[in-house]
């Protein structure tokens, strides 16, 4: 009986480490599987800023332009988008 005991004992901390070295082999994949995320979403958002750079070059000539011809609606909107905002910052 002593001797089932031991074996069983045995048996438990032979899974337990097997468990213990599955989850630090696990660990350190998920360090690695996060590492590489950053890399991809960082070379996605270098990629968008570089976008977003060009479009606003494209096109400032022709807001400039829009604000040249109608000045007056330019201003409107302007008024409208800062009320707006002002609304959404002040609201509790």
């Amino acid at each position: 009986m002593l001797g089932l005991r031991r074996n069983n004992e045995r048996e438990v901390e032979g899974r337990l480490r097997a468990l213990k070295s599955d989850f630090e082999t696990l660990q350190r994949d998920v360090v690695k599987l996060a590492e590489g995320v950053g890399g991809v979403a960082r070379k996605h958002a270098s990629g968008f800023l570089e976008d977003s750079e060009a479009w606003t070059d494209d096109n400032l000539g022709n807001v400039r332009e829009a604000i040249r011809d109608q000045p007056l609606a330019a201003g409107l909107i302007l008024l409208g988008a800062g009320a707006i905002l002002g609304a959404l910052l002040l609201r509790r």
